[in-house]
């Protein structure tokens, strides 16, 4: 036993004499000094004297010297030699120190091998004494616990393992960057930086004094130096991916707290300042966000329309789809900034619970765990960083003081806490400049936005959204939706005054190509303007009514054939058709559109009804509008007489009172009762107007017809013919009758009855009143009493006529009746005396046989009923002939005058009788 002791004593020596005796090979290496210079010291270096002379060895030399015997080429020459050994020196010793490293672990090895085998000597030496059973155990002298050579044992493995601690940290602080546990980074940089301190003293417990075995780490191992110097730029690595790694949407309040942790013990910020770095990295990470995703935004609206230029409905969708994703991904980016922020900084008081900062603080400080517990990415300790390294074995031979090394940290300062106040002031203006930034891209999202529905649902969402985050205080989640209010109502706004726009130029558009074609193409036009013709014109089948088994099927087909004749009834003609359904069809899309505006609290509410209140003085601006430009289009056309400038008119007119009457537009735009009841009024005063200047054209030129009638050459004619032979009224009468009802026919086949009625009346009044005035002029430029007889029996026709419209014209029957009262004087002091007894009864019978000629002229059925009782029945053939049936077998006088037949005419039809 003896003898092994002395072996492994022997070993133990051997191997520490191999460290402190070095290898005879292995030359001693030069001193350096401070400055890096050589010192004076005597050595051996092969020095070249000239160019010329053979190269000798130098025993001793001087620097001094040297430079003052020697060219710079040689001084330079000496150096790098100088350099080059240096360099050889430098590779051994490296060299050297690993050799030793490697024998320091197989002695470590052997001494665990060699203890363990003396405790199983020992052992079974006390098991032998027992079996002897001695009476005494013999006194064993006590070995002392550490010898001399033990402690150089435990020396030299507390130096491997410094050592190792300094050669592994780069690759563990590598791969805790990679994993993003910067916390654990830096806590390792700290230890090592700790390791190289206490390298560099010696040791730092009473037993670690490694120059008391010769062994000076400074001096011996350059390889700590230089590994310190790799391992000092992971300061600056480490702080940089910390913050940028701040700026990461996805990250956890306690990897964000372990991060900005890292920061204030690894560079010694307060916690303030780390605030701020975290609130400016948010910044930053909010503003690419916001800009990568308008950028998508804009790539994305480039390939959204089809070839015509407007967007599909499937693009309006994906739009909105997107605006909603890219708001939710900002709106987490802020909520949770805030609420991680005061998650880490704010203190509970309500719960009596510390911020997540000050518990990590105040456990690296004291080592107690908190009340609550920390999560797992702040418990660290420098005992757990190292278990958890590859080869932590080696680093339990580390120290104690190395064990427990915590960094260190005064809870009682000020730069390891934060006013609340301060955090509520950090947090409000980087709150208030988020919003701000996001107004500025969400303003942009918004443009691309084609209808209040899809702002309105935007709108709901986002506030959906905003209930359901959390970390935000209800105060801020009011900002937001105020914010949001704002925006949707600015977008809205916008969106709805586009569209009037539009709707107001494509009125104008569709209004100038109408006006245009009339004007300069009538053909094309005639039956636009003769409303009669369009009314019994029968749609193409195919046109309107065709079977398509792809997009269209029947039952559409049919519905769009059903719409045709439902506008054709309504005297919808193409024209029409064109400017109004472009109108309506905008207003009625409009309407729709803020339709989509639901509320479900009182806050929607509100903003929906100002919305509305908002739209409705627009579309009353927009009524207005309409109503200027329909009356700039008649203006223009009344200062040209020309008939395409009258049709132009009549056109307007027409369009002006279907947009009054029978169009939906009025009724879909939105405006209130009054507004509305405003625009139909201007409407029907754009057509009254229209309708009253076409209708003094056509009495000019009727009364102009009538009156040429009476010109010399047909007084002339009739001096012949005896008074006698006028018993009726005069052809020239019935003929103008009938041209004033085949244009009240053209222009009032669209009117509404009631004011189809007003204006036949107003016609008629204008009408009865020109015929007088033309027949009064004509006898004072003086007529012969057949003349006169013809212009009586006219007048009492007109007045017939006129009965038929008592209750509308009382006026007119009163200017008659003194007319033909004076007429009738006349006559009777002409001695004109074989006028026809029965003249009310010639007249009544004439009016009843010309009555389907002039069926327009004659008061509608309403009108009778009010004039005869409302008691007074009706039956169908008073219905269809109000001025009764006319007798039978009676001489007929012909209405309008014929062609007298030729000398030549009955011979034409012997050929015919003799075939008969």
């Amino acid at each position: 036993m003896a003898s092994r002791s002395s072996h492994a004593a022997d070993a133990s020596q051997s191997k520490s004499g191999s460290l402190e005796n070095p290898s005879p090979n292995i030359q001693p290496r030069p001193n350096y000094g401070q400055a890096g210079s050589l010192t004076r010291s005597p050595s051996t270096f092969p020095v070249a004297i000239s160019a010329l002379d053979a190269v000798t060895v130098m025993d001793d030399y001087d620097p001094d010297d040297l430079l003052t015997k020697h060219t710079v080429s040689e001084v330079r020459t000496v150096q790098q030699r100088l350099r080059a050994n240096a360099e050889a020196k430098q590779e051994e010793l490296r060299l050297m120190v690993g050799e030793r490293y490697r024998d320091l672990l197989q002695a470590s090895t052997s001494i665990i091998s060699i203890a363990e085998s003396s405790k199983r000597v020992l052992e079974v030496f006390h098991e032998m004494c027992d079996i002897v059973g001695a009476a005494k155990l013999p006194c064993t002298p006590k070995r002392s616990s550490t010898s001399a050579e033990d402690e150089h044992l435990e020396a030299l493995q507390s130096l491997s393992a410094h050592l190792k601690l300094l050669l592994d940290a780069p690759e563990h602080l590598w791969r805790f960057m990679e994993r993003k546990l910067y916390l654990h980074a830096a806590w390792l940089f700290m230890t090592a930086r700790a390791v190289h301190r206490t390298l560099l003293r010696g040791g730092g417990d009473a037993d670690q004094k490694w120059q008391v075995y010769a062994i000076d780490v400074s001096e011996q191992m350059p390889i700590v130096h230089r590994q310190w110097e790799a391992i000092s730029q992971f300061r600056v690595q480490i702080t940089q991916k910390a913050t940028v790694s701040l700026r990461e949407h996805m990250i956890s309040p306690e990897e964000v707290c372990a991060t900005l942790l890292t920061l204030h013990l690894l560079e010694s910020r307060p916690l303030s300042e780390t605030l701020t770095i975290y609130l400016t990295q948010r910044s930053k990470a909010l503003s690419f966000t916001l800009s990568h995703l308008y950028e998508h935004h804009m790539n994305g609206d480039a390939h959204a329309s089809v070839g015509n230029g407007k967007t599909s409905s499937r693009a309006h969708k994906a739009n909105v789809r997107e605006i909603k994703q890219r708001l939710q991904t900002v709106l987490e980016i802020i909520c949770g900034t805030l609420g991680t922020a005061r998650e880490i900084f704010a203190d509970n008081a309500r719960a009596n619970k510390l911020s997540m900062m000050k518990q990590t603080l105040q456990y690296i400080q004291t080592g107690s765990m908190p009340a609550a517990h920390l999560p797992a990415e702040l418990e660290i300790t420098t005992r757990s960083l190292l278990n958890s390294l590859p080869a932590s074995t080696h680093f339990l031979l580390l120290p104690e003081s190395i064990r427990s090394y915590k960094p260190y940290v005064d809870g009682t300062s000020l730069s390891s806490s934060i006013p609340q106040a301060q955090l509520d002031e950090k947090l409000d203006a980087w709150f208030t400049q988020s919003m701000s930034d996001l107004g500025v891209v969400l303003r942009r999202w918004f443009s691309a936005l084609e209808g209040v529905r899809e702002v309105w649902e935007i709108r709901t969402s986002s506030f959906d959204l905003i209930e359901t985050l959390d970390g935000i205080q209800a105060e801020e989640k009011s900002r937001m939706r105020s914010f949001l209010d704002d925006h949707s109502r600015r977008q809205a706004v916008v969106v709805w005054k586009s569209a009037l726009e539009t709707l107001e130029m494509e009125l104008r558009k569709h209004l100038s190509h109408a006006i245009e074609t009339v004007r300069q193409k009538p053909d094309e036009a005639l039956s636009d303007m003769q409303s009669i013709e369009f009314l019994f014109e029968v749609p193409s089948p195919q046109h309107s009514f065709e079977v398509n088994m792809g997009s269209l099927t029947t039952a559409s087909s049919f519905r769009r054939y059903k719409a045709s004749i439902e506008r054709r009834m309504q005297g919808r003609t193409s024209l029409l058709d064109e400017v109004l359904g472009s109108v309506e069809s905008q207003a009625r899309s409009l309407k729709e559109d803020l339709e989509g505006m639901q509320a479900v609290d009182a806050e929607s509410c509100a903003l929906a009804q100002e919305l509305r209140e908002l739209y409705k003085s627009d579309a009353e601006a927009l009524c207005t509008g309409l109503v200027t430009i329909l009356e700039h289009a008649t203006d223009t056309n009344t200062t040209d007489e020309t008939d395409a400038c009258r049709r132009t008119s009549l056109f307007v007119g027409q369009a002006a009172y279907k947009l009054a009457s029978t169009s939906s537009f009025i009724t879909t735009i939105g405006c209130d009762e009054l507004e509305t009841s405003k625009f139909r009024k201007l409407m029907h005063a754009i057509c009254d107007s229209v309708m009253q200047r076409w209708m003094n054209h056509v009495l000019k030129q009727i009364i102009a017809t009538y009156a040429s009638t009476f010109t010399s050459s047909d007084i002339s004619r009739q001096q012949g013919i005896a008074s006698s032979s006028v018993t009726s009224v005069s052809p020239a009468l019935v003929h103008v009758l009938f041209l004033l009802s085949s244009s009240l026919h053209d222009i009032s086949v669209y009117l509404e009855p009631a004011e189809r009625t007003d204006l036949i009346a107003n016609s008629l009044r204008d009408f009865f009143q020109a015929v007088r005035d033309s027949i009064q002029n004509a006898e004072q430029k003086g007529t012969t009493n057949q003349t006169d007889v013809q212009h009586f029996y006219d007048m009492i026709f007109l007045r017939k006529l006129a009965c038929e419209w008592k209750s509308r014209l009382p006026d007119v029957l009163e200017t008659l009746d003194h007319h033909l009262a004076a007429t009738q004087k006349k006559l009777s002091q002409a001695n004109v005396v074989h006028l026809q007894l029965d003249v009310d009864g010639s007249i009544a019978e004439y009016l009843s046989r010309t009555q389907t000629l002039l069926s327009l002229l004659l008061p509608p059925h309403d009108i009778r009923v009010e004039m005869g009782g409302k008691t007074q029945t009706h039956d169908q053939s008073n219905s269809l002939l109000p001025c009764g049936i006319p007798a039978v077998g009676q001489h007929l006088q012909p209405a309008m005058e014929l062609v007298k037949p030729s000398a030549r005419f009955g011979l034409l039809l012997v050929g015919g009788a003799a075939l008969r």
